[in-house]
């Protein structure tokens, strides 16, 4: 047979006959395939192995299926009840109150859907897979949120107890010690999802409620002993930007930490019930009224100057750095600086032009008139025997304390600065009205008996040759004083400390040297012109009189003279 086979395939004839049946085979195939294909991707049924929730639609066209679905699970749904209870409190819950509707269209239209979407290949595989393993397509529920809101709210108003935390209320002598309440709360998540679980499932069921209990943060005795516990601390003074500043006293409070602890153990399950711990109280010595009685008690010098209110520009100055200096308080070693407090003379600031002394001139500045005012204070710090740090004299004599005891100032240049030296903060008052500057320092006198003098001792004192200057347009006899002089002067100044009367010290507080300013004065030449013979005849019947001119009446300006120093000046004073 197998020689009859192969003589058989061993013919051309014969292998075009197969090669041909071949082909002929796989068209057949072939087009049983496109059939099987077409027949497939055509259905209009839903495909093999597909279930809505537990039916099976399978072969049913989509009208089919959502009627046996509707027809199986609404009454089912209406049937369902589900208990919602919490310890003997129990109430049931219809679910279909809670659906609004059964969204069978669209789980029948996903059921549908299975197997016809995607490529060629991947609509095959999906059709293959469930209907060999099958695939079950979620009912869907339409809920009504708010009524299902309402339900899980009206057990949350029912058992829902707010939490009291424990709490402590600190006493003048004791801690009252409140223990708190504990809380319990619906979880609203996790109930909402068991009943709409319950509904999917389509099963009656008994729910229980579930509840948080929460318990109060436990009342840590150390912390609560960090918050109480304090050294007891006397009343201090804090002095900043020139202002002085009480710090109030502190009160020592302490308690039994170990006593606290164990009442705390007894008492913390005992809900809403409170328990006190008494407090060990102590004293500081100084409060705040005993510093403020300490302070600012004595008058440790006090100096007043005169100048002219008449001059307008200058009282403006005067009063202005006056106003800046009073109320400035010192705290024991720190140093006042007059630059720094009175600040820098400008327009906007409120200072007007008025004479300065600049070069060996006297000329028209901003601010003319201040040196007066650091002078008064120099001389008050000097009477209160307070150190003096930088202090320059000016150029030439001022006409308002004796000759070395001046203090000019120059903004950014010249400076007049003291240091309180004393144990206690002191305290600047300063005026000026009515043509007088009048300064106070005020503290606490730390040496009864003690007076302070100044002592002024001329080493030399000359005055220029008057200038004349001679005007041709004035007429003879005329004089005219344009410049007054200022003489050239050298002094030391002592300062001497006496105890109870009796001289302690007498030292060199320093060594002042003057430059001297030039009297000038104008003189007429002009000569007056010969009488011609007429004139005489009418000058014997006519008389005439020629007046010289006089320069405009003022208020008086200079201040009454020295008669020991022959300088002007005005000195007030008294010091520790």
């Amino acid at each position: 047979m197998r020689v009859i086979i192969q003589k058989f395939f061993q013919s051309a004839d014969n292998k075009r006959i197969i090669i041909i049946a071949i082909l002929v085979f796989s068209l057949i195939q072939l087009a049983l395939s496109i059939q099987l294909l077409a027949s497939t991707f055509n259905y209009d049924r839903i495909y093999r192995g597909i279930y809505v929730k537990d039916i099976y639609v399978s072969g049913l066209t989509t009208d089919q299926a959502v009627k046996l679905v509707k027809e199986t699970y609404e009454p089912r749904l209406k049937s369902m009840r589900i208990k919602l209870k919490t310890g003997a409190v129990s109430q049931n819950v219809e679910p279909i109150s809670l659906v609004n509707s059964l969204n069978v269209d669209k789980s029948v239209e996903s059921a549908f859907e299975e197997g016809r979407t995607g490529n060629l290949i991947s609509r095959l595989f999906t059709i293959a897979a469930t209907s060999m393993k099958g695939k079950s397509v979620q009912l869907a529920y339409d809920y009504d949120e708010e009524k299902l809101q309402q339900i899980i709210g009206r057990y949350a108003a029912g058992i829902n107890k707010k939490l009291e935390q424990n709490t402590y209320k600190i006493l003048e002598d004791k801690i009252v010690v409140n223990i708190g309440k504990s809380g319990q709360y619906i979880d609203e998540a996790k109930l909402r999802n068991q009943i709409i679980e319950s509904v999917e499932n389509m099963e009656s069921v008994d729910l229980e409620i579930p509840v948080i209990v929460k318990q109060p943060e436990p009342l840590s005795i150390d912390y609560l002993h960090t918050q109480v516990f304090s050294k007891k601390k006397d009343a201090a003074i804090k002095v900043e930007n020139y202002k002085l500043t009480v710090v109030p006293a502190v009160l020592g409070r302490d308690f039994d930490v170990e006593y606290a602890k164990n009442l705390f153990e007894q008492k913390k399950n005992d809900e809403g019930s409170s328990f006190e711990i008494p407090l060990k109280i102590t004293y500081p010595q100084k409060v705040e009224q005993d510093l403020k009685n300490s302070f600012f008690k004595d008058e440790l010098s006090s100096f007043s100057t005169k100048y002219n209110k008449w001059e307008k520009d200058r009282s403006n100055n005067v009063t202005l750095a006056a106003s800046k200096i009073n109320g400035v308080v010192l705290g024991s070693g720190e140093v006042f600086s007059y630059n720094q407090i009175v600040g820098q003379r400008t327009a906007e600031e409120g200072f007007k032009k008025a004479h300065v002394y600049v070069g060996g001139k006297i000329v028209d500045g901003l601010g003319g008139g201040i040196c007066q005012v650091s002078t008064t204070l120099y001389n008050t710090v000097l009477f209160a025997n307070l150190e003096v740090v930088e202090r320059r004299n000016h150029n030439m004599l001022v006409g308002y304390v004796p000759p070395g005891r001046d203090a000019t100032v120059s903004y950014g240049s010249i400076d007049f600065k003291f240091k309180n030296n004393y144990k206690a903060p002191i305290k600047i008052l300063s005026s000026a009205s009515e043509g007088k500057i009048s300064i106070q320092i005020m503290g606490t006198n730390e040496h009864p008996g003690r007076k302070i003098e100044l002592e002024t001792e001329i080493l030399s004192s000359n005055y220029l040759p008057e200038k004349i200057i001679d005007d041709p347009t004035k007429p003879v006899g005329y004089y005219e004083v344009s410049q007054k002089g200022i003489r050239a002067c050298k002094a030391n100044t002592y300062k001497i400390i006496k105890q109870d009367g009796k001289t302690i010290s007498r030292k060199l507080i320093s060594t002042n040297k003057y430059n001297p300013l030039q009297k000038t004065i104008i003189r007429g030449t002009k000569e007056k012109k010969k009488a011609t013979q007429n004139q005489k005849t009418k000058a014997q019947v006519t008389p005439t009189t020629i007046t010289t001119p006089q320069a405009e009446t003022k208020p008086e300006t200079e201040p009454v003279v020295s008669p020991d120093t022959g300088i002007p000046f005005e000195d007030t004073n008294s010091g520790v």
